[in-house]
């Protein structure tokens, strides 16, 4: 949170753990549209956060005279969570966030210590896919790679996505690059062409260039 807020002049205090009052961090935000005081609570869950610490989260942003509340945790909410938090100055933000905002601020090796926690519970198309864009940023392209290449086995069960599943192929083809096999990358490029192809979605130009270079038109 000090790297996000520091970029418009944020300033974050991490409180007293004796004496925090259930507020782990106080942002004050020179932000004239979204800024002013923040509280933010963390909670390291592995099972769901229930509503009552969604409402203990508003209580003190009101006993703090805050502007918004931040509740960030490890696992997810319930229904009755974000139910609550709706039309109130609430933000709940989910493991998934909390990733998002560890690779956003280079945080690589921490969020792939995260992920790597987080697929021994369970494996998982959105795991294998931040883990693959841990891995490539660390520069590590062959674990990356096997990263991408677990991404590709769900393609069966993601065909309504197409964005999605082309995604997959395109970063498998950028580390075969990084890793100096570009016969490689052309099998991944290729069958994206394809893949866009049969769906309509690949622009003429392009259509006309893949099958020069040898994709099944």
């Amino acid at each position: 949170f000090e790297m996000e807020f520091a970029r418009n002049g944020g300033e974050v205090r991490v409180t007293q753990a004796s004496r925090d009052g259930g507020v782990d961090a106080i942002v004050f935000d020179p932000d004239p549209l979204r800024g002013g005081k923040i509280v933010i609570q963390a909670k390291r869950y592995t099972n769901t956060v229930g509503v009552s610490a969604v409402r203990d989260l508003y209580g003190t942003v009101i006993n703090e005279g805050a502007n918004t509340g931040i509740l960030i945790t490890t696992s997810d909410y319930g229904h009755d969570s974000y139910e609550f938090a709706k039309d109130k100055p609430l933000k709940l933000l989910n493991g998934g966030h909390l990733l998002a905002l560890l690779q956003k601020n280079g945080k690589n090796r921490e969020a792939l210590e995260y992920i790597e926690k987080s697929l021994q519970n369970e494996d998982t198309l959105i795991g294998f896919n931040a883990k693959g864009d841990a891995l490539y940023e660390l520069k590590q392209y062959d674990e990356a790679l096997k990263a991408y290449k677990n991404c590709l086995h769900y393609e069966s069960k993601v065909t309504d996505d197409l964005e999605l599943v082309t995604n997959f192929n395109y970063k498998s083809a950028f580390c075969c690059i990084k890793k100096g096999d570009d016969q490689e990358a052309v099998k991944y490029l290729n069958k994206t062409i394809n893949m866009l192809n049969e769906h309509g979605r690949l622009p003429r130009e392009l259509e006309e260039a893949a099958f020069v270079d040898g994709a099944t038109p």
